[in-house]
């Protein structure tokens, strides 16, 4: 299909710098118009593609930019009568509510917040084809955007309350551990993975990420990423391989920074107090020496010897509490013989054996204590 070029004259006055990352977008023919970000620097250049031809809905004319975290100011644009500015303001990174639409008349100014978050949309009024655009930009310098990650490694520390001993983690149920991590369904949680079991390894743990503009806003739906890892003795998890630090692919993040959440199958969850940066490669949170590292701080913990807290123990049904039908699961697996995929999820302590400690040290002291991390 014929490429019909535009070229656009946009005017960006700023009282501080400004970037503009492209986000992907799937046109209504199947193809994607434009995706990754472009770097844009004094008279650079912003380019795409609409599309406007057979087999284009003309609601949909549309290319979408976002504008860098953080910015605010004086944002001013110039158009042509074929072309429609909008730029919109969200109340979160992630960019997923309902929007409010920031006015504005050609060259005519509008303000940004700095604590908002905001896209600019090119909108075609009158091309019906498949149309390239050109944009020139000129004024103060752009930086570069923010590139979105598709990945990110997870260098965390965490304990079990069952399975601290007062300095690290037993390892004695490490024999039964299976090759197939036991996190399937959990908040949608999928993945296929046949692993060899790292000699110190204590279990399997699930690491979830979120985006979200806060703690209390990371709920079940701003999961952008999960993945299966070893816990291992220190503490740490670790990739299949037992010693390289947890990789997670993300899907559908518009940032960099995000929530951490950590699932194990008899304790309740726990979740970073606040959004983690890359630093040095890794996205690095340790819960087990310094309560405020995890949300809602001792409520959401169990305190252990030696001042470190730990995931508390306790919930066999992974439902987020731990109450009477835990304790129901308990007796009725008192005594009996050990089965990690069977009635493991009872051994509250990861000794191998399902006995009174469980219930009197776990399952009683942590009874009515609930999961602290945002759900819906």
């Amino acid at each position: 299909m014929k490429l019909k070029p535009i070229l656009l004259s946009l005017l960006f006055i700023f009282s501080i710098q400004f970037g503009l990352a492209q986000t992907a977008e799937t046109e209504p023919n199947g193809t994607i118009s434009q995706s990754g970000t472009q770097t844009v620097s004094t008279n650079g250049v912003i380019t795409g593609q609409v599309c406007l031809g057979a087999g284009c809905p003309s609601t949909d004319p549309v290319d979408h930019w976002i504008i860098t975290d953080g910015s605010s100011g004086s944002f001013i644009v110039t158009w042509s009568d074929d072309v429609v500015i909008n730029v919109r303001e969200y109340n979160t990174s992630a960019r997923n509510t309902a929007p409010t639409p920031i006015s504005l008349a050609s060259g005519v100014g509008a303000t940004l917040d700095a604590s908002k978050f905001y896209t600019f949309d090119i909108t075609f009024k009158t091309i019906a084809s498949l149309t390239s655009y050109s944009a020139t930009i000129s004024g103060t310098a752009l930086p570069d955007p923010v590139t979105a990650p598709s990945t990110l490694t997870v260098a965390a520390t965490v304990f079990l309350e069952g399975a601290y001993n007062g300095t690290n983690l037993n390892t004695a149920i490490n024999s039964s551990i299976p090759a197939q991590q036991p996190y399937n369904g959990v908040n949608s949680h999928s993945q296929t993975t046949s692993a060899t079991i790292p000699a110190n390894a204590v279990d399997w743990v699930l690491v979830e990420i979120r985006e979200a503009a806060s703690a209390a806003l990371a709920l079940n739906s701003t999961k952008v990423g999960s993945a299966a890892g070893f816990l291992m003795s220190d503490g740490t998890i670790k990739a299949t391989d037992g010693t390289s630090n947890l990789s997670v692919s993300l899907t559908g993040n518009s940032g960099s920074d995000f929530f951490i959440v950590i699932y194990h199958r008899n304790h309740l969850p726990i979740m970073s107090a606040s959004a983690i940066s890359e630093s040095g490669g890794n996205y690095t949170i340790d819960f087990t020496s310094n309560s405020a590292n995890t949300y809602q701080t001792t409520t959401a913990l169990a305190s252990l010897t030696n001042n470190k807290f730990g995931m508390p123990s306790g919930d066999v049904n992974q439902d987020g509490s731990i109450n009477s039908t835990d304790l129901s699961t308990w007796r009725t697996n008192n005594g009996a013989v050990y089965s990690y995929s069977g009635n493991g999820s009872a051994d509250f302590n990861l000794d191998g054996e399902i006995n009174a400690v469980d219930r009197n040290d776990f399952q009683q002291k942590n009874t009515s204590k609930t999961r602290q991390v945002p759900t819906t």
